[in-house]
């Protein structure tokens, strides 16, 4: 199950088990009564998703007292109309041509954007409606607001949030259980050879299906580690990608 989580489940876990290491009392929630108690002096609330949850856990950790540390993981989804559920009806059509066809015309017409990049411009786009006012709202709601990178910074800049109580944490690798790793041992264990990996939650919007279609006429195997997301996508994925599909 560990291994199936989210990127914010992991960490709210990790940071909990380190901080017990300090002999600091810690308590890892999802109840709003638990955030509401007044029981605690910081209350660290994680992920802008869904928005309107946010939104009330912020809120009641504010109303209780303790200073509040909001770590966004804020995304953006100017392109969510696009991945889902464009994306998901295309897939439906059994000719492959149909598939191609609009794939080509989208790529033609979507330009080229380095975001990281300081010096291009940056103008954020709704993917969904409203939800850069509920964005605003959350960090306002904050005494400190924590960034996992440079872009997430200023993305948050970009649509007017408040970034200047703000902090820049790199998402961190625990290296201790990696030193064991032995990729020739996962070769021989899975039968590969030359393959691409791809680690991470199969849903629409990390586009593992059409990175199966551009592999799939290649000679290496395209492997995807991780839980399925959306319904029916990890079939999309194998379907697209034929034989060389490994989940």
């Amino acid at each position: 199950d560990a291994l199936s989580k989210g990127g914010p489940s992991i960490r709210v876990a990790t940071i909990a088990a380190h901080l017990r290491q300090r002999n600091l009392q810690v308590e890892a929630a999802d109840d709003l009564r638990a955030v509401s108690s007044g029981h605690h002096d910081v209350i660290h609330v994680f992920n802008i998703w869904p928005p309107d949850s946010a939104i009330a856990t912020l809120a009641a950790a504010r109303r209780s007292g303790a200073k509040v540390v909001f770590s966004p993981i804020a995304l953006d989804l100017a392109n969510r109309p696009l991945f889902h559920p464009f994306l998901e009806k295309l897939f439906q059509s059994v000719s492959e041509a149909r598939i191609l066809a609009p794939l080509a015309r989208i790529r033609a017409a979507t330009p080229r954007r380095d975001y990281a990049n300081p010096a291009e411009p940056y103008f954020p786009v709704e993917g969904i409606p409203g939800i850069f006012e509920k964005i605003r709202l959350c960090c306002d709601l904050a005494d400190k607001v924590v960034f996992l990178s440079e872009l997430e910074r200023r993305f948050l800049a970009a649509i007017g949030a408040r970034v200047d109580h703000g902090v820049l944490i790199r998402n961190g690798v625990d290296t201790e259980p990696m030193r064991s790793g032995d990729p020739e041992r996962f070769r021989k264990q899975f039968g590969l050879e030359r393959y691409v990996l791809c680690v991470g939650r199969l849903e629409y919007r990390k586009n593992q299906a059409l990175a199966a279609l551009a592999l799939r006429d290649l000679d290496v195997d395209f492997v995807c580690i991780g839980a399925s997301g959306d319904a029916g996508y990890a079939e999309q994925v194998a379907r697209l990608g034929g034989k060389h599909v490994r989940l």
